[in-house]
């Protein structure tokens, strides 16, 4: 038996030329195996390191703030509520009550933050970048020490104001909007500001 030189079509002990591609008779060609590209693993390591994940810091920063917008209107309706029902907020008990649950939706929206964060890392394949829902603990916090000093201040300073001005004290609501307004505004962006320094230094560590 003999084998075509050039596509190794199999011919018969007389056959000069093969009866495919009629190239002449020759020595069977060697089986070539084929040739199989490995993927360059450094390279694809070196695109990834190149390109580090970025994770969603935006939604922890969003649902801060949110928390502060819901928070207020919370105390605003419940305010006008219990002034229609004739409830009065000047008791220990009540107050108390009252401020743990405001503490607690805002608690609510921080950590609906966190589960959009954890979602976003594990949905890009970065598992090792979530966070505990106790770091949302970590706003609630700084948001507890902000308001103390700055309500702190306001009783040190409002006394001043009415002594200063001789304006009677009732006459000062006006006064006092403002400053609830503007404090929880600064509040609301140190919150945000301190917070997301320190949470992206916790995953940034990790």
């Amino acid at each position: 038996m003999k084998y075509c030189s050039q596509c190794g079509y199999p011919m018969e002990d007389q056959d000069k030329f093969c009866n495919k591609c009629g190239g002449q008779p020759g020595a069977a060609p060697q089986y070539q195996p084929p040739v199989v590209t490995q993927p360059n693993v450094q390279y694809a390591a070196a695109q990834i390191s190149a390109a580090p994940y970025k994770p969603a810091f935006w939604a922890i920063g969003l649902f801060i703030l949110l928390g502060f917008i819901v928070v207020e209107l919370v105390q605003g309706i419940a305010g006008a509520v219990m002034t229609v029902l004739g409830f009065v907020a000047s008791s220990n008990l009540l107050g108390f009550l009252l401020s743990a649950f405001y503490s607690l939706v805002y608690f609510g929206m921080v950590c609906i933050g966190f589960v959009i964060f954890n979602s976003n890392c594990a949905k890009n394949f970065h598992p090792e970048k979530k966070l505990s829902i106790l770091w949302a603990g970590i706003p609630w916090l700084i948001r507890l020490v902000l308001d103390f000093i700055l309500g702190f201040i306001w009783v040190l300073i409002f006394p001043l104001l009415v002594e200063s001005s001789g304006v009677p004290m009732e006459s000062f609501d006006i006064v006092f909007l403002i400053w609830n307004f503007v404090s929880t505004f600064i509040i609301a962006l140190l919150t945000w500001l301190v917070s997301i320094l320190v949470i992206k230094a916790v995953a940034k560590g990790k």
